[in-house]
């Protein structure tokens, strides 16, 4: 009897952190699923400063401190090709 009692436990745990997780995934997927706010007719400006590399180095480094590579540029330049709000570049 303890048994049955010992893995019910253990299943309602699990079941527990599984729809804790879940929530919590929804919960992200709303907050950085979002757009950023564009005006129309906006101007995109891309500020490019020294050398371009064609793609950024294999080590890990944090979003914010990544540097620009033609890669990204070149992305850069055809999401705003496409998007509507985008009028022109600087």
């Amino acid at each position: 009897m303890a048994l049955r009692k010992g893995v019910g436990l253990v299943l309602a745990l699990i079941l527990v952190a599984v729809l804790v997780s879940a929530a919590g995934m929804v919960a992200m997927l709303l907050i950085i699923g979002r757009e950023p706010i564009i005006p129309g007719g906006s101007t995109l400006v891309l500020r490019l400063r020294g050398d371009l590399p064609r793609w950024s180095p294999g080590r890990v480094r944090p979003v914010p401190a990544a540097a620009a590579t033609v890669r990204s540029v070149v992305e850069a330049l055809h999401k705003a090709r496409v998007d509507r709000r985008i009028r022109s570049l600087l």
